[in-house]
């Protein structure tokens, strides 16, 4: 029923749509014992059915560790951005012989 649902594109609109679903899968207290640590563990098991093209994916423990080196830039500042640890400082681009500002 689950690959019958998602399976056959529909039109909406005059547009043909095609709709796929993922999962990942955690069990608690097998994978982790807490909320936060169960989510990551299910978010682990996601990103491994996204990327293999499979419809559910149980956790298993080295997918943490594979996750955890594609973190990307973004994910590693997202908590200094959330605390306002970043400082803006403009510096102007001159134009040498005129001493013109050109930009920042």
């Amino acid at each position: 029923m689950w690959d019958e649902s998602f399976g056959k594109p529909f039109n909406s609109g005059g547009a043909d749509l095609n709709v796929s679903a993922r999962a990942g899968v955690a069990v608690c207290p097998a994978d982790a014992e807490d909320a936060q640590a169960l989510l990551g563990c299910a978010e682990a098991a996601l990103r491994r059915a996204k990327e293999t093209d499979e419809t559910n994916v149980s956790y298993s423990p080295g997918m943490a560790a594979r996750s955890a080196e594609r973190r990307t830039p973004e994910t590693r500042l997202r908590q200094p951005l959330e605390r306002e640890e970043f400082v803006l400082h403009d510096q102007p681009k001159l134009e040498l012989q005129s001493r013109h500002i050109l930009g920042v």
